[in-house]
């Protein structure tokens, strides 16, 4: 909300959301990267293969010491 109104009062912050957030937020975010897991070849329907892809995303993450993973799918 401040975004906005401060937006709407033409101050400084013409750029958009992203220089909003880092020059007023005084938390730094988390290092993260991105990463493709290898190609399951099976039928993305099958309650069994998205178990697969959980259990594999959840193995990763343990073993990276991660605490979240995003997962996304096509």
């Amino acid at each position: 909300m401040a975004f906005v109104i401060k937006r709407q009062n033409g101050e400084e912050f013409k750029e958009g959301w992203t220089s909003f957030n880092q020059t007023e937020s005084e938390v730094s975010p988390e290092v993260t990267s991105i990463g493709y897991m290898p190609l399951i070849l099976a039928l993305a329907h099958k309650l069994d293969t998205l178990n697969t892809v959980v259990l594999q995303c959840r193995h990763v993450a343990q073993k990276l010491e991660q605490h979240h993973v995003v997962v996304t799918v096509d």
